[in-house]
């Protein structure tokens, strides 16, 4: 049986196409990761996970003494006597510090007596780290290589330690990351922030190419050397002046056993920078966090394995959510696991964990674009698909209403549904056309069909095929109707009486009158696209569609003969039709079957009946 072409379907199912968006866009969100496109953001998501994890709670170690400008109103203009940082040397170890670093550079000697008297507090001390600065060479893989060393005069190198106190900006000013060492000649230099964390732990320090460790802890070093810095709130350090130690008001309580870092905290004095989580800040501060970064173990960066599985299912979460909501919703939902990535992050960050960020994030978000952009190719698809099986088959109205249905149309795969089957054949055509040339033999059967065809497209029903000079139509497919066994029915009248407005318009040669014979059955039929991958036709198929068949073949030109389950359904619906019963014995059936014959008439008053039921006429 053929039916309505249908376009080829795809044999997948519908999860496989927001599965292949997945992996597709997980491996390209993994190649711009290799190639460094998602640097900027991952830095600025770790930014934001920075301030959203910073804990406030108090630091026990950690203590800075700033240079304010209440100090440098009070003891001059930078760079002090030297006599004053004894002083201030000695008051720290008298106050229980356990170590003192000086975050002051101090490459210049001063007068011999200056020099002497802060190297000599710093050797009663025995616990003092001066500050030197490396001029680094080119950017290279492993640990930093400094062409030059600014360090402290010599009388003060003999009497203490010596680390760097380098910072280590990235490209858009923020320091993320603080050095750990540089080589310099062969040879391993720590910094300041290492060196006072190692004294102040007892633990010993170890610098290599791929980390940095102390005691047990062992902190990732980023390409370029320097480990993350685990940010937490400036509030978290207690800060005092350099006046107020020196006068006394400060009492032991507040240094006793902590790193206690010296530095410049007045705005004039610069050495300011930005942080992910403010500033700028004076560097002392910075030093402080860094300190507090390698005494609690520092931040763990995961894997490439873990950071492709979280962007792998970030994409199949997002496809697989994406494929079930519209346009605006996905919008939502999107905003939705963008936030929860977030969130995500600096859990892990509060816990120490930095992860990468924008990888799942950056799937998330070419997901929804790329499902955003299947969904309206797949509508498209959709629309051609509908145009194409039912354009020709069923009225415009009906083609926008299969387009506005979800799901891309009806179900074309087979389903049983009940429909009503119109059989119409043309009673002495054949003879007819056997005197005729086949050029009039077509434009007869054309200015026929040209009739008849748009009263079943106006009835909103489907014109399934052309049999020769006859034709097979269906209603309640694709689009549903109620009163579908009506609508049939009130359409085979108007087809009689629009074929005897033809024939009384000399239709026929030499008033040959032509007539149609017209069977209608209605029930369950199976309905879907059937035959080859290449080649499908949108059909119905059973008993039902048989049963309309055979009273066709036995309906008389000018007769309509409806089941009796078509007659009941209109007899329902009270349309006022009269019809004559008949016991037919149909082919292929056993027993005979009532049916009712519609004569002529009964479609003479087709155009009032028509006009109740709003029906075409």
């Amino acid at each position: 049986m053929q039916g309505v072409e249908a376009a080829p379907r795809s044999p997948r199912g519908s999860v496989w196409s927001p599965l292949a968006i997945g992996v597709g866009v997980a491996a390209l969100v993994l190649a711009l990761s290799a190639l460094g496109a998602l640097g900027w953001a991952r830095w600025r998501l770790y930014d934001v996970a920075s301030v959203l994890a910073a804990s406030a709670a108090p630091d026990p170690h950690i203590a800075i003494v700033g240079i304010t400008d209440r100090d440098l109103a009070a003891y001059g203009r930078w760079p002090w006597p030297r006599s004053v940082e004894a002083r201030l040397v000695d008051r720290l170890h008298a106050d229980g510090a356990r170590v003192i670093a000086l975050d002051l550079l101090l490459p210049e000697a001063s007068t011999p007596a200056q020099d002497q008297a802060l190297a000599a507090a710093s050797r009663r001390a025995g616990n003092v780290i001066f500050a030197s600065y490396a001029t680094l060479g080119p950017r290279a893989a492993g640990l930093p290589a400094a062409t030059a060393v600014t360090q402290p005069v010599a009388v003060l190198r003999a009497a203490g330690a010596v680390g760097l106190v380098n910072a280590l900006p990235a490209s858009d000013g923020v320091l993320r990351r603080a050095i750990a060492a540089v080589r310099v000649k062969g040879r391993v230099m720590p910094s300041l922030d290492l060196l006072a964390a190692a004294a102040l732990s007892g633990r010993p320090a170890r610098v290599d190419a791929g980390a940095v460790s102390l005691g047990a802890h062992r902190l990732h070093l980023l390409p370029g050397g320097g480990y993350l810095v685990d940010y937490v709130a400036p509030s978290s350090f207690p800060v005092v002046s350099v006046g107020d130690v020196l006068a006394g008001r400060v009492g032991a309580s507040l240094l006793a056993g902590r790193v206690v870092l010296v530095g410049a905290w007045a705005a004039g004095l610069g050495d300011r920078w930005l942080t992910p989580i403010g500033g700028p800040w004076p560097g002392v501060l910075i030093h402080a966090e860094s300190i507090h970064t390698l005494l609690d173990g520092g931040l763990v960066l995961p894997g490439a394995a873990s950071t492709a599985a979280a962007v792998l299912a970030a994409a199949l979460v997002g496809a697989l959510l994406f494929a079930w909501v519209g346009p605006w919703v996905g919008m939502a939902v999107l905003a939705g696991l963008a936030l929860a990535v977030l969130v995500w992050a600096a859990l892990s960050l509060a816990y120490g964990v930095a992860v990468d960020a924008a990888g799942p994030l950056a799937a998330l978000v070419l997901t929804w674009a790329a499902s955003l952009a299947w969904g309206v190719s797949a509508e498209q698809r959709a629309r051609v698909r509908i145009i194409t099986l039912f354009g020709r088959h069923v009225g415009p109205d009906v083609v926008q209403s299969l387009m506005a249905m979800p799901a891309g149309g009806p179900a074309t795969a087979g389903d049983r549904l009940p429909v009503t089957v119109l059989f119409l054949d043309m009673r002495g055509f054949t003879a007819l056309a056997a005197a005729r040339s086949p050029e009039t033999v077509v434009a007869l059967l054309n200015r026929v069909f040209d009739a008849v065809v748009p009263l079943v497209l106006e009835s909103g029903g489907m014109l399934d095929k052309f049999v020769g000079d006859g034709l097979m139509a269906l209603w309640n497919v694709p689009s549903p109707m109620p009163d579908h066994a009506v609508r049939a029915v009130g359409t085979a009248l108007a087809m009689q009486r629009r074929l005897a407005d033809l024939n009384e318009q000399g239709l026929g040669p030499r008033g040959a009158q032509l007539g149609f014979g017209i069977g209608i059955d209605t029930g369950e039929a199976v309905v879907g696209t059937v035959g080859t991958h290449s080649r499908q036709e949108y059909t119905a198929i059973g008993d039902t569609v048989n049963l309309a068949a055979r009273l066709q073949e036995q309906a008389g030109a000018g007769e309509v003969l409806v089941s009796a389950a078509t007659w009941s359904a209109c007899q329902d619906a009270q349309t006022g039709l009269a019809a004559e019963p008949r016991v037919l014995a149909i082919r292929g059936r056993s027993e005979p079957l009532q049916v009712f014959v519609l004569r002529p008439a009964a479609w003479a008053e087709a155009p009032a009946q028509a006009a109740r039921l709003a029906l075409p006429q």
